[in-house]
């Protein structure tokens, strides 16, 4: 594959399929470009309803886990090296188409 594109929505529970994140990693261990698509580019903590920082200033989800807060989307390992659009597998190609590969 030139490329890979790459549903990061929630997949039984709140974090993206563990296969499809290890495909991600791959991809971009060998240098290809990598478009990850959700539903929503919100931050995490708001995705999770997390309420504000508690007394050790940390955000926390309802079970009361703590919850990144980075501003991001999804962990900082995919946010950051992963180009997200927000949509579907539509806009996912778009952007793919963009970026010059096809």
């Amino acid at each position: 594959a030139e490329a890979v594109l790459a549903n990061l929505n929630p997949f039984r529970g709140a974090e993206p399929d563990s296969g499809t994140c290890v495909e991600v990693g791959y991809a971009l261990a060998l240098g290809k470009p990598v478009i990850g698509y959700l539903e929503r580019l919100e931050p995490l903590r708001e995705r999770l309803a997390a309420g504000g920082p508690g007394i050790d200033g940390r955000y926390r989800d309802a079970e009361g886990r703590v919850v990144e807060d980075f501003g991001l989307p999804l962990n900082l390992m995919l946010a950051v090296p992963v180009r997200l659009v927000e949509g579907g597998i539509d806009v996912a190609l778009k952007a793919l188409a963009r970026g010059g590969v096809t």
